[in-house]
């Protein structure tokens, strides 16, 4: 739900003063939400979900105060530190990737749509600020937010029921 809404405004569907939408998403759906998730998971010896649960509930959260107190006050540095915050984000997503090799395919893609995403963003946020190239760079990471969240929703469908009837009624490959 997250990643959807900051997909649709990355690619520009609703102008600037949407962008609160997602962060009161990003706060508790994103980051509340996933980050005890993340514990539950744990709970459950799940150390794959209990892991990259908490680290996207902190990435949520910390996504909020970048956007809440780290760049209002950066002025023209503002690009470097969402640059600098989505390079760091786009290392720990790899990591994750490397390890859904032992989960399923439908998880790994999921996955390399999100390293792909990350880095869009990132390269369209370097140094490029302003241009025609850095806006579609930007904007297709966007697009892969939106394919990201779609993807992340059929997981979820699937886990829950799939679990919930039983058996197998959508296939995670």
């Amino acid at each position: 739900l997250t990643t959807f809404t900051l997909g649709l405004y990355t690619t520009g569907q609703f102008n600037a003063q949407g962008e609160v939408v997602v962060l009161a998403l990003a706060a508790f759906y994103g980051g509340l939400t996933q980050f005890i998730a993340g514990f539950f998971a744990l709970a459950k010896g799940e150390l794959f979900a209990a892991a990259f649960m908490t680290s996207y509930g902190a990435f949520w959260f910390s996504f909020v105060a970048l956007n809440l107190f780290v760049v209002p006050r950066a002025g023209p540095a503002a690009h470097e530190a969402v640059t600098i915050f989505l390079i760091m984000w786009t290392v720990i997503t790899m990591i994750f990737t490397l390890a859904t090799l032992g989960t399923n395919m439908t998880v790994l893609v999921t996955f390399i749509v999100f390293d792909i995403a990350l880095i869009l963003e990132f390269i369209g946020n370097a140094g490029l600020s302003g241009t025609e190239i850095a806006n579609g760079l930007t904007k297709a990471g966007g697009w892969a937010e939106l394919i990201l969240a779609a993807l992340a929703w059929y997981i979820v469908m699937a886990e829950i029921v799939n679990e919930t009837l039983g058996r197998e009624i959508f296939p995670l490959f």
